[in-house]
């Protein structure tokens, strides 16, 4: 029975590394789809965690049983794991240092009082930017302490506009990419460039809450 759920086993991550979809590997190996994602699962895991993919191991191995009590020695190599690298998964750190998950978190937590933050996403900026906005927004700042004055009806007329881009810039899972630190401001930011070749979208809208339909620029 073992050996036949072994050669299963193999048979299913053979045929997920040929890229067949987890409907047409159980159509093959006869088994649920169920049971062809539970396999699947570990071993993408396996895969992700940096392990060779010809070196995994199809045999059922019974978890290793971790102890939640963490060494000052292993505190020690902890916290020179997320000063080298904060980004990495406490899952993987866990893995290397052969903790459990959770005595690992909790190390992370009430040991080295560090959070596990989203990447931040921010516009680049210059100096001639910044400068720009700076000037622009005391000119809004006095069109707005004048009101009623040389307006439309009696009242200004404020119209205010802004654009979109859609642009392949770099990929941010804010649920996923986190970064331990223990205050926000430790977490680098993403970067992203202001004038990609991309798709633009304008918006315009008024001070009298009138909304104009967005706008596609067609790339010329």
């Amino acid at each position: 029975m073992a050996r036949k759920q072994e050669q299963i086993r193999g048979a299913v991550v053979t045929l997920a590394r040929a890229g067949h979809t987890n409907s047409q590997i159980s159509e093959l190996c006869k088994v649920t789809k169920q049971t062809v994602h539970s396999i699947r699962s570990r071993f993408e895991a396996f895969v992700s965690d940096g392990g060779d993919p010809d070196q995994y191991d199809i045999r059922r191995t019974v978890p290793k049983q971790r102890s939640d009590t963490v060494s000052k020695a292993k505190i020690a190599k902890i916290r020179q794991k997320v000063t080298k690298n904060p980004s990495q998964s406490l899952r993987k750190m866990a893995k290397d240092l052969d903790i459990s998950r959770t005595a690992l978190t909790k190390v992370v937590k009430n040991t080295l009082h560090l959070k596990s933050y989203t990447r931040r996403k921010a516009q680049i900026l210059t100096e001639d930017n910044k400068t720009a906005r700076k000037e622009r927004s005391k000119i809004l700042l006095n069109r707005l302490k004048k009101s009623g004055e040389n307006g439309f009806g009696g009242k200004n007329l404020i119209f205010f506009s802004d654009e979109k881009n859609f642009t392949q810039d770099q990929k941010c899972n804010s649920r996923n990419n986190r970064w331990l630190a223990s205050d926000p401001s430790e977490v680098p930011v993403v970067s992203k460039t202001k004038f990609p070749q991309t798709v633009m979208v304008l918006g315009v809208v008024s001070n009298e809450g009138d909304v104009m339909p967005p706008f596609f620029l067609r790339r010329v």
